[in-house]
Parts: structure tokens; sequence; C-alpha cells
């Protein structure tokens, strides 16, 4: 628990569960019940098809109307997808049953690049939070070490030829797309989709 800007903050860090869904959620249910939580915002991290040299690419996913205005730019839009991703979109389905507004940040880090934490990409991600929470944390120094790591991973691919060839080419396809590179999501559909997952996952774990 932490205040900023006025505003209370219950965090929560976990692993995703791999296996009931359905118990895992209503676990996180009792908390925001028992602390009165009015918002909630889960925050997550994917391997796409983005090079390491552009502003951090952060989607969005929202049910409701205030962050979804707030972050429009961003905003993920209709889709065709068909099934539940991670727990994130259980968390959203049980959120939008309580009325509670609700949103899901994800930050894309180039899957050329695989290394924990990405400071550049862990910025970018908690900058729009920020934005999207009026919130008055300072990340100047989570700024400063993503440049920092930006600058180190030039000087790695300066020095091999067939990897600057290979991340020249994402930058590409980057630029060419215009559009963040990634299945973009319906977070209608989405409820629709849990509610069948999550009542059979209700079946395996007794009800």
């Amino acid at each position: 628990y932490c205040s900023a800007s006025g505003k209370d903050l219950v965090l929560f860090l976990g692993i995703e569960p791999h296996l009931r869904w359905n118990s895992y959620g209503n676990a996180i249910v009792e908390v925001i019940r028992r602390w009165g939580v009015s918002r909630v915002v889960t925050l997550g991290g994917t391997y796409d098809a983005v090079p390491h040299s552009v502003e951090p690419v952060v989607t969005v996913s929202s049910s409701d109307p205030e962050l979804r205005e707030k972050a429009k730019d961003s905003l993920l839009q209709a889709s065709n997808y068909e099934a539940p991703t991670s727990i994130h979109s259980v968390l959203l389905y049980r959120c939008q049953q309580m009325s509670i507004p609700c949103a899901s940040l994800w930050g894309h880090a180039p899957h050329y690049l695989q290394v924990t934490p990405n400071t550049k990409v862990a910025y970018g991600v908690l900058k729009k939070l920020t934005e999207l929470l009026g919130l008055g944390v300072p990340l100047e120094q989570l700024k400063a070490a993503g440049a920092s790591m930006e600058e180190q991973v030039n000087q790695v691919i300066a020095s091999d030829p067939n990897l600057q060839g290979y991340v020249r080419q994402v930058e590409e396809r980057y630029r060419e797309s215009h559009q963040p590179p990634t299945e973009r999501l319906n977070p209608e559909q989405l409820i629709k989709d849990l509610e069948n997952f999550l009542k059979e996952q209700g079946k395996k774990d007794g009800g």
C-alpha cells in the first residue's frame, strides 16, 4: 500500500497462474471488496515485433469510458479475437461484473531483446499509468535507466552485422505499418468469451 498525489494505491505483484483462474480471480476480488477499491488497472508485458529505437509501445484495453477517452490514442479496437488471453482478462471481466472501472496496460518489448527488466518499456508503461490516473510519480530515474539501456543495446547491435541487418528490417516493417504491431482486442467480445471460459473453469474447480 502507498499514497501518491493524494490517492491511495493497493499494489499487487504476482505470477501468472497456470491453473484455477476462477479461484485466483475470487481471491483478488475479495481484496477489491474488502478495501473498497474504486478502480483497477492491471499491468503486463509481452514480446512483440517492435524495434527498440522507437518510443515504448503501450496498448490499453478498458471498459471505462473515462479511461478510454484518456487513452484514445492507444486504445485497442475491435478484432477477430476469439479466446481469453490471461489473468488480466479474467480480472477485467470480474471488475465489470462489480461495475468497477478497470483497464489493462501492456508494454511491448522487442522480441529480439529478451532482457529483464526492460527499463525503457517499464518507463513507457508507468508513464501511461500516471497519465491515466493523474499520479505525480517521479519517473526521471527510470527514464534515464531506459536511455542507458538503449545506448548499450545500440553498441551491441553495432558490433554484430547480422543483428544490425535484422533490426533494420524490424524498424522498416514497423514504420510501414504505422500501427502498434499487435492483435487488437475488443473488450466487449472478450467479456462474452470469458463467460463461457470461467463457467468451464468453475466446473473444474468444483463450482
